[in-house]
């Protein structure tokens, strides 16, 4: 406690860490001869915010239509854990799996992505993906172990619901842009100009 900058309505607390959270109570009594108390409490949690951005990381950086994109996102640690959203070509979509890690008392969010290219996601050539990390005043510590990560089977994603954002005390993003391809269908006519070639030679000799 600070006691330069406390008085009887306010208490000033330093070097505040995760431990400071609970629950306060402050008591009144009145003086003699009733000695009658009144008194509130109120929960106080201590957040400590995530110092860096969150990280895409997946395979490949260039894709054709028709194939799977599988992308995690991983958030700085923090506490309470942050709130993983993603988004493509600034549309919403569900992840696929969610997951949270405790490392020295701290937390990490990792949320997937497992998305089918579709020629209707390639915008000027390219696909851009975001993972947004949240925390908000909102948030609360989850209790007892995470739930595993369980890959969906569903890849084609619908565009989420908006509802009103809550009041968010940090928030960092991550991009990550994905190119289209057209080396196998140029392939393909490689293949097809050098068969005819060979055919046409055949029937010269």
């Amino acid at each position: 406690v600070d006691m330069k900058k406390s008085n009887s309505q306010v208490v000033i607390l330093k070097n505040v860490d995760l431990k400071a959270s609970g629950l306060y109570r402050c008591e009144v009594s009145a003086e003699a001869p009733s000695f009658t108390s009144v008194h509130g409490e109120a929960k106080m949690e201590v957040f400590l915010l995530p110092n860096e951005d969150p990280k895409i990381s997946g395979e490949e950086k260039v894709y054709q239509v028709g194939d799977i994109v599988n992308l995690n996102c991983t958030s700085g640690l923090s506490y309470p854990p942050a709130r993983l959203k993603w988004f493509v070509n600034n549309e919403q979509v569900g992840p696929d799996y969610e997951d949270v890690v405790k490392i020295h008392g701290l937390m990490t969010s990792i949320a997937g992505l497992r998305l089918k290219v579709a020629p209707k996601h390639f915008m000027e050539g390219h696909l851009k993906i975001r993972c947004v990390a949240t925390i908000s005043a909102m948030s609360a510590p989850t209790s007892g172990p995470p739930t595993p990560p369980v890959p969906s089977p569903v890849l084609q994603h619908q565009r989420l619901a908006a509802s009103p954002p809550p009041h968010h005390l940090d928030t960092k993003e991550a991009l990550y842009f994905v190119r289209g391809s057209s080396c196998r269908s140029r392939k393909s006519v490689l293949y097809l100009i050098l068969g005819l070639s060979i055919i046409n030679t055949w029937l010269n000799t």
